[in-house]
């Protein structure tokens, strides 16, 4: 007896947790299902004050690069060679050493008339992630900085390496074609030489393009950054 009725204790405990994550859980999707509902709406009231200014021209000269807010879109075919290079990692920290896991990718696509005729991949269809391994003991937050850097040092090398094999007249990379580790106020610190050498492949990815007459074209899907 004294057993079934612990047991049915721990089954009601049981139910009591569960009972309250649930609705913990339930609270926070309401309160994110608001938070979006309040958001969509002030976007819908600034786009319906901005609706009468679509078809106007502004007519201000000399303080705007444009002369009106909404441009339409021109529909092209295209027939050229165009990359696409994109890029992950996954970080591992042990007890003495921290591995990073490196995968690049590009991807060649011959186009006529915005049809494709030809595909080709570098390094390869299948690709293994190239392993590193950082002795340096990092902080977090250097450490994370650090495999970002790697990581973008590897998409930018593999970025020229295509346009040299590849000759495509568009490159494109995921994210902005200028590198946003701008700060390096770390002076001396162990990530400095990774800091630089990513600097240099985006110079040497510049001085690639220029010379094989490529245009880089930064895809970024959705950025909340403020600033260019």
């Amino acid at each position: 007896t004294s057993f079934r009725t612990g047991s049915l204790l721990c089954n009601c405990l049981n139910i009591f947790d569960s009972f309250f994550v649930y609705m913990s859980l339930s609270s926070v999707i309401d309160e994110a299902v608001s938070f979006i509902h309040s958001s969509d709406d002030s976007k819908k009231r600034l786009a319906q004050k901005l609706l009468p200014l679509r078809g106007k021209i502004l007519g201000v000269s000399g303080s705007l690069a444009e002369d009106r807010l909404v441009f339409p879109v021109e529909k092209k075919l295209v027939t050229a060679r165009v990359v696409g290079v994109d890029s992950g990692f996954v970080a591992k920290r042990l007890s003495s050493v921290d591995i990073l896991l490196v995968r690049a990718v590009a991807a060649m696509f011959d186009l006529e008339q915005s049809v494709v005729k030809k595909c080709n991949y570098l390094p390869g269809i299948y690709s293994f992630p190239v392993p590193r391994i950082s002795k340096f003991g990092l902080e977090l937050d250097e450490l994370n900085t650090s495999n970002s850097l790697v990581r973008l040092r590897e998409e930018i090398l593999l970025a020229k390496k295509a346009i040299v094999d590849f000759s495509p007249k568009f490159c494109f990379l995921d994210g902005s074609v200028v590198p946003q580790y701008v700060d390096n106020s770390q002076g001396e610190s162990k990530i400095s030489e990774e800091y630089f050498s990513t600097i240099k492949a985006f110079e040497d990815l510049f001085e690639t393009a220029q010379k094989h007459n490529c245009f880089l074209v930064g895809c970024v899907e959705d950025s909340r950054g403020k600033r260019l």
